[in-house]
């Protein structure tokens, strides 16, 4: 079963659950039980559950509480939601794998969520409430391939949670120690958690939290950021980012950050900017490379950039990655903010390998070339985009996501649309080779991320586009420049820098 683990929780095992038709429920918070255990081995027979949906009914007592059915049994959540595993606990909430009933309903195969539910001390402190409700409303706002899917927030009496995507895999602290990733592996997993963080700086929101153990490397290979429970909003203006305090006040009574992993000024009780996720993400690239934190006492314990800085502590070089990589690494993890990169997004850029000037003359050497079989060019490589049932049955689930994400783009659900194009090429691109049959399936994407560009672009120039919906698009614009897929970089620039010129104007 999958685990979403947290820095700190602890894994609890589930046992399987008396059924004994005879046995006493447990009285909850001295209200009488309406439930036995055979009522509930019955709601969690797969084959009966669809009989018995009505019968959840039950399992609310009547205060409209939900029933917990002995020390080892299952709690229900708004008729629908059954939790059978507890994955893991800590801070505000604890995390359970639960089997959705309307999925079970529905015939659908994949019926488990996570449920994130406040701890018991915490649910009759309306702050704690809101807190948990902030955290559900901003990773909604954040559809990312690389961030965990929220799907709601909800109540059921004094029980407030978050509904997720049920991964399978495990959290990266588990999986961290020396060689325990390859180079060409940890390289990898970092572009993808530098994209996650990316994205969520352009969309103006700081993690203020990242760690390994907020990071999630699922079975397919996918790597998910979790827990953005004490993010923070942030708004870039000409002066460079800043915390919007007024808009999502920190609350350190609320949340506490990781001190082996916060930046030295996050530690001396500043507002979180972009930098300072820059700072713990390279902490985490670091670790990945080496197997161990960048900064480590006498002892081989971690310490924090406070004590590092004290120490007069310098970060050790990362031998056998490439040069640019270890650069941009090394200058996210200076203690000073003006020193590292400003967002996550820098920092992806500056992992790049630089261009020499005779790279710089040949590449302008052959684009004068080519300049008049452009056009002709380009004709014929829209001509080529590959069909999609040319594919083979490898890529079925990638093939699958961009038939979905067709329909989406159809519907004029573009940021949907994009989403799951992104996905389909992540689930794909983490195979080992490098066929014709992948080489086809990224011009596909390509070629669909291209007439996603070409939308918004021309959405742009509506007449009665509001400013709220242009920023939403210049920052989609943004995003697209700077990912992989696509090939419209130059075109999005010259819309990005021609929306700046009408703005300074």
């Amino acid at each position: 079963m999958s685990e979403h683990d947290n820095d700190g929780l602890t894994r609890v095992q589930s046992k399987p659950m008396a059924t004994d038709p005879g046995e006493e429920p447990t009285r909850i918070a001295g209200h009488e039980p309406s439930v036995n255990a055979s009522q509930v081995e019955t709601l969690m027979n797969p084959e009966m559950a669809v009989e018995t949906q009505l019968s959840v009914n039950a399992l609310v007592n009547e205060a409209g509480q939900p029933l917990v059915v002995t020390g080892e049994g299952y709690q229900i959540l708004n008729r629908r939601f059954i939790l059978e595993k507890l994955l893991g606990s800590g801070g505000m909430g604890e995390v359970y794998a639960a089997k959705d009933m309307r999925r079970v309903e529905m015939r659908d195969e994949d019926a488990y969520i996570a449920i994130k539910l406040l701890r018991e001390e915490f649910r009759h402190q309306e702050r704690f409430m809101v807190a948990l409700q902030r955290e559900s409303k901003k990773v909604q706002q954040l559809s990312h391939p690389n961030i965990v899917t929220v799907y709601d927030f909800d109540r059921d009496g004094d029980s407030a949670y978050i509904s997720m995507e049920f991964l399978k895999g495990d959290s990266l602290d588990r999986r961290i120690f020396p060689n325990s990733f390859s180079v060409e592996e940890a390289t990898r997993i970092i572009d993808r958690m530098a994209r996650g963080l990316a994205y969520a700086h352009q969309e103006g929101y700081v993690h203020a939290d990242f760690k390994p153990a907020n990071v999630f490397l699922t079975e397919e290979n996918q790597v998910k950021i979790l827990d953005f429970g004490i993010a923070q909003a942030v708004i870039k203006d000409k002066q460079g980012y800043r915390n919007a305090a007024h808009m999502d006040a920190h609350d350190p009574n609320l949340y506490a950050l990781t001190p082996n992993y916060a930046s030295l000024e996050m530690l001396r009780g500043e507002n979180p900017l972009p930098s300072d996720d820059v700072f713990s993400l390279c902490c985490v690239a670091y670790e990945l490379f080496t197997g161990k934190h960048p900064f480590l006492d006498n002892d081989g314990n971690k310490i924090t950039a406070e004590e590092a800085f004290n120490a007069g502590m310098t970060v050790e070089r990362i031998d056998g990655i490439p040069k640019p990589m270890e650069r941009a690494i090394r200058r996210g993890l200076s203690f000073e903010r003006a020193q590292r990169f400003d967002n996550a997004g820098a920092f992806i850029d500056a992992t790049k390998p630089l261009i020499t000037r005779k790279q710089v003359f040949l590449i302008t050497f052959f684009s004068l070339l080519s300049v008049f079989s452009y056009f002709a060019f380009d004709q014929w490589q829209a001509n080529k985009v590959p069909m999609l049932s040319s594919l083979s049955e490898s890529l079925a689930p990638s093939k699958s996501m961009i038939l979905e994400a067709d329909e989406l783009f159809q519907a004029e659900d573009i940021d949907l649309a994009h989403r799951l194009y992104a996905q389909a090429w992540d689930v794909a691109s983490d195979r080992k080779d490098d066929s014709l049959d992948l080489k086809n399936l990224r011009r596909i994407i390509d070629h669909r991320m291209n007439q996603i560009a070409e939308k918004l672009i021309e959405e742009t120039k509506a007449d009665d586009i509001d400013e709220f919906r242009m920023q939403q698009i210049l920052i989609a614009l943004e995003f697209m420049k700077n990912d992989e897929l696509g090939s419209m970089d130059k075109k999005i620039e010259s819309v990005l820098a021609e929306h700046k010129k009408q703005q300074q104007q």
